[in-house]
């Protein structure tokens, strides 16, 4: 039972995001693009591990217990309270640029005519529906934490040694 009304909290979540976006469009109020943003960051910050680590089973701690106990004899512990702030955090910050980032496309996007708008984009609107997009589905802190993770940025960053 108690399970089933954490479920329910997370469509509640979902849904009332999605609802608060159409009004955004539909009243051109940047309030109810941010409270957008705020709920989907929560669903997802709250639901991080379930949906990007383990997205096919509710007990997702089960199987890497089990294997950690096959490799090494321990059990992994709960996640870190500090993690799951983190992932709260990223997840809402990120929710919210994506969902400024839709609400600044909904001056430049005319939805009457969308080729004509599709026709029309700049470089720098492209850049900001991608960012819309992975901000607003959830996908903007991997892509960060894939760009921070790997060494390959660092690498190429640094200044170059040739004369």
């Amino acid at each position: 039972m108690k399970e089933r009304v954490k479920e329910y909290w997370d469509i509640l979540f979902l849904v009332s995001s999605v609802i608060f976006l159409f009004l955004g469009f539909r009243c051109q109020s940047f309030v109810y693009f941010i409270l957008a943003g705020i709920l989907q960051g929560i669903f997802y910050g709250k639901n991080n591990y379930r949906i990007f680590h383990y997205p096919h089973t509710d007990k997702f701690y089960e199987k890497y217990n089990q294997e950690s106990k096959k490799k090494t004899g321990f059990v992994v512990p709960p996640v870190n309270p500090k993690a799951v702030l983190n992932s709260y955090w990223v997840h809402i910050i990120s929710a919210v640029v994506g969902a400024v980032a839709i609400f600044f496309l909904s001056f430049t996007l005319d939805f009457a005519h969308p080729y004509w708008s599709i026709k029309h984009l700049d470089i720098i609107d492209v850049v900001i529906l991608l960012i819309a997009i992975l901000g607003y589905t959830g996908l903007l802190p991997r892509l960060l934490w894939f760009f921070a993770s790997s060494g390959g940025l660092s690498e190429f960053l640094k200044p170059s040694k040739t004369r």
